[in-house]
């Protein structure tokens, strides 16, 4: 675990983006911190600003093997998301930020409620099980939801039968809780793979531990 900070933002979720292959940083990442990033999630880091903008993480979502990319990301990012090496599938949906809109575990699917019809059917074509459900009465979900290897972190504030439905669906355990000291959304606390997790300067000590826990 290290901790980490993007120009004193605490939000390093929303900049980051890793899988178990490469991480995709801000392009006005420091060398410093490209350094910390390949030594804890010990991946290729790649600059790239998705959409002009540094908040990749909420634009990105997929697995190994897949990464989602919205339609309206320019011919220029795709190029270079390309160089990657693995398949890209570009969501015909509105809604562009794809990471705070869609939660991907091996085969299953947990997308905004509001997501169309088109959507779901493409993820389905990908091979997907598709659940529309809300987190804490919100249509974020990509936002609420973090899932690791085996197990999950959710909002706090996740009604029960949100709940229930949610650790049914996916078949793991989920565990209520908050990031950078008693937010409710998950996401935007840290960046992780299977290797490492790089959480904010903001986390507090019961957070911390909580999510070592996830990580075993």
């Amino acid at each position: 675990m290290q901790i980490i900070n993007f120009y004193g933002n605490p939000n390093i979720g929303l900049f980051f983006y890793s899988t178990n292959k490469f991480t995709i940083v801000p392009k006005t990442t420091t060398e410093q911190t490209v350094k910390i990033v390949e030594d804890e999630l010990k991946t290729t880091v790649i600059k790239l600003d998705v959409f002009n903008s540094s908040v990749n993480a909420i634009f990105l979502s997929g697995n190994d093997e897949l990464l989602l990319i919205p339609r309206k990301v320019s011919k220029d990012v795709i190029s270079e998301l390309e160089k990657l090496k693995m398949k890209l599938e570009v969501i015909n949906t509105d809604f562009n930020a794809l990471g705070n809109n869609i939660v991907i575990h091996k085969k299953k699917a947990l997308v905004n409620p509001n997501f169309e019809e088109a959507a779901v059917k493409q993820l389905e074509k990908l091979g997907f099980e598709v659940l529309k459900c809300k987190i804490a009465g919100v249509e974020t979900v990509g936002a609420n939801l973090v899932i690791f290897k085996n197990k999950g972190l959710i909002n706090e504030k996740v009604k029960d039968d949100e709940f229930n439905l949610i650790s049914e669906f996916f078949g793991i355990e989920i565990e209520r809780g908050t990031v950078n000291n008693y937010s409710s959304i998950v996401k935007a606390g840290f960046c992780k793979n299977d290797a490492g997790i790089l959480v904010s300067s903001e986390m507090n000590g019961s957070e911390i531990m909580a999510l070592e826990a996830l990580m075993k």
